[in-house]
């Protein structure tokens, strides 16, 4: 293993490291906002308005609002810092790919995988009768057809 690739190893799992706990993280922030829903939640139903007695629970309740609207902005930065994390960790790259003498290769990722891989592909090249299927595959590719030779 070249020290490219062992860096890019270390920075692989590093970058694996952090998407876990920006999930776990997210996965937090939810149980947080779950429970203050529920607080406003029962707030609001013991409410009433004309008791003067209940003011301070208001006080408390706009407190409880202006945290989860602050836990949901957190949520969905964590969440879009997963998504980063994610997409540098998943990249595909293909390259200098040749067939020739009649040989088939197929060449990319089932579309059902499509936005959770970025795939990057180059130099694919086909000679003396031979087949290429390149890029994204819909679910109605048969394979073992492609793979088929006319007799």
């Amino acid at each position: 293993m070249s020290k490219s690739d062992a860096g890019y190893e270390r920075l692989s799992q590093q970058m694996q490291t952090l998407e876990i706990q920006a999930k776990e993280q997210v996965t937090l922030l939810k149980a947080q906002q779950e429970r203050l829903k529920q607080r406003e939640q029962d707030f609001e139903q013991a409410y009433d308005s004309d008791d003067q007695s209940m003011l301070p629970q208001k006080a408390d309740n706009d407190e409880v609002k202006k945290q989860s609207r602050l836990l949901d902005e957190s949520q969905m930065s964590l969440a879009v810092v997963f998504a980063q994390l994610r997409a540098a960790r998943t990249l595909q790259e293909i390259g200098n790919v040749t067939t020739d003498q009649e040989s088939y290769v197929m060449v990319g990722i089932p579309e059902s995988l499509a936005g959770m891989i970025d795939q990057r592909i180059g130099n694919v090249s086909t000679t003396s009768k031979a087949s290429a299927a390149v890029g994204y595959f819909d679910k109605n590719v048969d394979m073992r057809n492609f793979f088929r030779r006319a007799g």
